[in-house]
């Protein structure tokens, strides 16, 4: 998708789980209440997703600007 070019390849492939979620179950999958979800099914916990991606605002913030990317 053109909107992960970016990225970091991780943070590519964390939105890329978000998407493929997005396509297997609807546009609920894209709530902000959703991240932690993610976090917690793809990395074990948000400090460990942290570790990996950055801060907490840094994956809130791909996370909505891939939805932008989607809706345009």
């Amino acid at each position: 998708m053109a909107g992960l070019g970016g990225y970091e390849v991780e943070m590519r492939q964390f939105l890329d789980y978000v998407l493929q979620a997005y396509a297997d179950h609807g546009v609920e999958e894209l709530s902000l209440g959703k991240i932690r979800d993610f976090l917690r099914i793809r990395y074990g916990g948000t400090n460990d997703a942290k570790a990996v991606l950055g801060s907490v605002a840094d994956i809130r913030k791909a996370f909505v600007a891939i939805q932008g990317h989607l809706f345009r």
